[in-house]
């Protein structure tokens, strides 16, 4: 069905026609040859290749379905004669029309590779035709089997027990029956079961009442002492850091103070230095002018954080810009 539509839509006869062309006349070299055969070796956008690829693969594709369904339908015929006696005689009709398919799938895929392989127009034909109406029957057994499923559960279930009502009972092996059937039953134990304890067990008892009060106790105190003595040495040690920090406190603000003022002798060094070639220039002064005129001259004018770092690259003012004494 696949096949048809294709060879409907894509202009089938041309397509076959091309096919079937003859290999003398696609071997010559005159010039009308090969124009033919330039207009013949592709029909509306589809190569010649690609459409024996097309057909080569649906020949395939039927192969697998075949070889699937006489397959299952072989292992259902062995099924049948070993089990003759619960089968109905419709399923092995059944199984046979089953074989049919197969047989008939692998004929027509046979057909078609023959066709396809030769480039023969009638078996091309041939294969569409029965492709199509290898088609419609697997439709119409599909729609049929559809809508009668119900009425083919019930039928095939109602003969199923009617065949096994009719299966023949052996009665040479009912004492093995009733033997295998006396070793799977549940029964009591030689010399019947034990007696039942409904007694109640008290639990074992490691301590009494007053013993467990009483390590609790003694615990409890115990820890409390070790927790006192914790608390005098936490004591003990913070008193000791704190008089160390007041001892210290006043050499580190000394030694910080006589740092500053080495610090800001360099600077005044390193301006007297810097500005010596400048006429009119005095260190402390703007060119001689004090700036603080109404403060005494030993009197201490401490630069800002800027002034301070002038001579210094920024990257070190920037890291001492918020390095204090105590934090």
């Amino acid at each position: 069905l696949c096949v048809c539509s294709f060879v409907v839509r894509r202009g089938g006869l041309d397509i076959l026609s091309t096919l079937s062309l003859p290999r003398s006349a696609r071997s010559e070299n005159s010039d009308a040859n090969a124009s033919t055969m330039k207009a013949l070796e592709k029909v509306d956008g589809w190569t010649k290749k690609w459409i024996k690829i097309f057909l080569c693969m649906l020949c395939t594709i039927l192969c697998y379905l075949a070889v699937l369904v006489l397959t299952i339908s072989t292992v259902s015929k062995l099924q049948y004669e070993q089990l003759d006696v619960f089968m109905d005689i419709r399923m092995y009709r059944l199984v046979l029309f089953l074989m049919f398919v197969g047989a008939l799938s692998l004929t027509l895929a046979f057909i078609g590779f023959l066709g396809t392989w030769r480039e023969n127009q009638p078996v091309l034909y041939t294969f569409c035709s029965l492709l199509v109406v290898f088609s419609l029957m697997e439709g119409t057994v599909a729609f049929i089997g559809y809508t009668q499923r119900h009425n083919m559960e019930t039928d095939m279930d109602s003969n199923l027990w009617f065949s096994i009502n009719q299966y023949p009972m052996d009665i040479s092996l009912q004492p093995y029956v009733d033997t295998l059937q006396t070793q799977l039953q549940d029964l009591p134990p030689k010399g019947g079961y034990q007696s039942i304890p409904f007694a109640r067990v008290p639990a074992k008892t490691y301590f009494k009442g007053w013993q467990m009060i009483a390590g609790y106790a003694g615990i409890s105190t115990f820890g409390l002492f070790l927790y006192w003595l914790n608390v005098k040495e936490n004591h003990r040690n913070e008193i000791e850091m704190r008089s160390a920090r007041n001892v210290m406190y006043p050499l580190l603000l000394a030694e910080r103070d006589r740092e500053y003022l080495k610090q800001l002798r360099r600077n005044r060094d390193e301006e007297a230095e810097l500005m010596k070639n400048v006429e009119g220039w005095e260190v402390g002064t703007w060119y001689g002018e004090p700036v603080f005129k109404t403060l005494p001259k030993d009197k201490l004018i401490e630069p800002t954080f800027q002034e301070f770092y002038v001579h210094t690259d920024y990257k070190h003012m920037a890291n001492r810009a918020d390095v204090k004494l105590m934090n």
